[in-house]
């Protein structure tokens, strides 16, 4: 399934390439000095989740905590969905494996099995909890904008 990626393309992506690795230098010249050494008991010690609410399909409104997915977490889950899951983004056309891959970052993110998420989150609700769980993995702007970049 090999799409030939227009002149356009190639220029966009290229300058993405160039913002990315303009951001990058930037913020190596603003912490120089400053990053802390990172270590295994530092990493081990990172600790951050927040409160993210859902709708139920029983119309009630439930809080859940939410953590952020490490890249070796987030590469399991393309392994195990496919990396087609991604093609529908932005277009409007999410399918099944789509929403396998948004289970499966909820799932991941939580801690509750993919079963009970499918059953009690109202429609659209792991998509819009697996774009901010994203989101605060530091995976770009969301799902979306993240996806362009493949």
């Amino acid at each position: 399934m090999s799409k030939e990626i227009t002149k356009e393309k190639q220029e966009e992506i290229s300058n993405r390439v160039a913002e990315k690795k303009a951001e990058y230098d930037a913020r190596k010249k603003a912490n120089q000095g400053k990053a802390i050494k990172l270590s295994a008991e530092i990493l081990q010690g990172i600790d951050f989740s927040e409160e993210a609410y859902v709708k139920l399909v029983d119309g009630r409104i439930g809080a859940v905590q939410i953590r952020p997915l490490g890249e070796g977490e987030m590469m399991s889950v393309l392994s195990k969905v496919g990396m087609e899951a991604l093609e529908g983004f932005g277009q409007g056309q999410l399918t099944e494996k789509d929403y396998d891959f948004f289970w499966s970052v909820v799932a991941l993110s939580t801690g509750y099995k993919k079963d009970l998420i499918k059953k009690t989150f109202a429609m659209g609700e792991s998509a819009t909890l697996a774009n901010r769980i994203m989101e605060i993995s530091g995976f770009g702007a969301g799902v979306e904008d993240e996806i362009e970049d493949f």
